[in-house]
C-alpha cells in the first residue's frame, strides 16, 4: 500500500526537523476538514519563532521512536524552534518554554516542553491529547538564554484524524 502524498511530505519534513531544529510543518484542517501543512512564525528583533502541531499518528516509527513519542490518532506533538540572528546567519538557541493548549469552551492544559539536541542545534517538543475536528489555540512563551524578556507566539489548528 503506498504512502500518501501529505505522509511523504511530512515523514521528508518532520524528520530533519528535530535533526536541525527547524519545523516546517503540521498536520490540521482547514475549512472543508482536509489536512494541510502549516507552520507559524513571528520574529521579535534579532529572534524568531518557529512552531508547528501535528498529529504524532503521521510520524515516521523510526522518528517518534527516537523521541520517545507515542503514535497515536488522538496525540500530538508540539515542536518549537528558536532562531537568534547572528550577522548573517540565524542559528537555534536555548531557552526557557512553556506551552499551553486551550479550547473554545476555554479549558486550558499545559504542555511539558522538552529539550531536543542534535547536530549542535536545539528545537523543543512536547505531546498533548485532542479530540478530532477540534480547534485549539496553542500559546508558548520562551525566555531565551541572555534575553531580557520573554518572546510570545499564539496560533490556532484544528485537529483530524487520518482516513476521516
Amino acid at each position: 500500500m503506498g504512502e500518501s502524498r501529505l505522509s511523504r511530505l511530512l515523514r521528508l519534513a518532520f524528520i530533519p526537523a528535530f535533526a536541525i531544529g527547524v519545523s516546517v510543518s503540521a498536520y490540521a484542517a482547514d475549512a472543508s476538514g482536509r489536512g494541510r501543512p502549516s507552520m507559524h512564525v513571528s520574529e521579535f528583533g534579532r529572534y524568531t519563532l518557529r512552531a508547528n502541531a501535528i498529529s504524532s499518528d503521521v510520524l515516521a516509527a523510526s522518528t517518534a521512536k527516537r523521541h520517545g513519542i507515542d503514535q497515536a490518532s488522538d496525540r500530538g506533538v508540539l515542536n518549537l524552534v528558536i532562531l537568534e540572528r547572528q550577522g548573517k546567519r540565524q542559528v537555534t538557541v536555548r531557552a526557557e518554554v512553556t506551552a499551553s493548549k486551550h479550547n473554545l469552551l476555554g479549558q486550558s492544559e499545559e504542555i511539558e516542553m522538552r529539550a531536543i539536541k542534535e547536530n549542535g542545534r536545539v528545537s523543543y517538543l512536547g505531546t498533548f491529547g485532542f479530540a478530532p475536528l477540534r480547534n485549539f489555540r496553542f500559546t508558548i512563551t520562551a525566555l531565551p538564554v541572555g534575553a531580557s524578556e520573554p518572546l510570545k507566539i499564539e496560533f490556532e489548528d484544528r485537529f483530524v484524524v487520518r482516513g476521516r
